[in-house]
């Protein structure tokens, strides 16, 4: 039977602590960030539950509460695209992301 895959063509790379140690704290940065997008949905979830009702009782509170909504989903959402937004093609940075030192 004929292999597909040839193992002894190339060498794996030489890991050393400090790249595991890297590999780890990457990951459990991304697992920090995870729980805080989880949390931070909850909370905004909690924040329009609360507002929706108290509309017919007290309409400014309710008001600013869906505001405060909008305007931190808004703020999400330019931190996403500058998370993901590539840089042009001049400089070092080339097909980088714009805030690469920055991700994890």
């Amino acid at each position: 039977m004929r292999q597909i895959y040839h193992f002894e063509d190339k060498i794996p790379p030489a890991v050393n602590e400090q790249m595991l140690r890297q590999e780890l704290e990457r990951r459990r940065a991304k697992k920090a960030a995870i729980l805080l997008v989880i949390g931070s949905f909850f909370i905004m979830i909690s924040i329009l539950l609360i507002a929706l009702p108290l509309y017919e009782t007290n309409p400014l509170f309710s008001t600013v509460c869906l505001l405060y909504v909008c305007v931190s989903i808004a703020g999400s959402l330019v931190i996403v695209i500058a998370f993901t937004l590539k840089t042009p093609d001049w400089g070092s940075a080339e097909g980088r992301p714009a805030c690469a030192d920055l991700q994890t």
